[in-house]
């Protein structure tokens, strides 16, 4: 083989790697439904499935959010009016 022969095999299987690589992306999936679905519907279940993500949207864990939740549930939950 000459050195240009060498020189093509050597980029092909450097291209053929890069291809393979896990692609990274720019905007996380779990936020790209967010105009389809609304922020909160959306993101909220998946958001407790990736802690890290979780804890950067609401800053706190999901085992402390829960626990709020609980606590605050009757104050923050709809009620029925004779309002339109």
């Amino acid at each position: 083989m000459d050195a240009v022969e060498i020189a093509c095999v050597i980029y092909f299987y450097s291209r053929k790697q890069r291809k393979k690589n896990k692609k990274r992306y720019w905007i996380h999936p779990l936020l790209e439904t967010r105009n389809e679905f609304g922020q909160f519907a959306s993101c909220f279940q998946e958001l407790k499935k990736h802690q890290d993500k979780f804890f950067g949207y609401v800053r706190m864990s999901v085992s402390s959010f829960e626990e709020l939740l609980t606590v605050l549930y009757d104050t923050i939950k709809g009620q029925d009016t004779k309002f339109r």
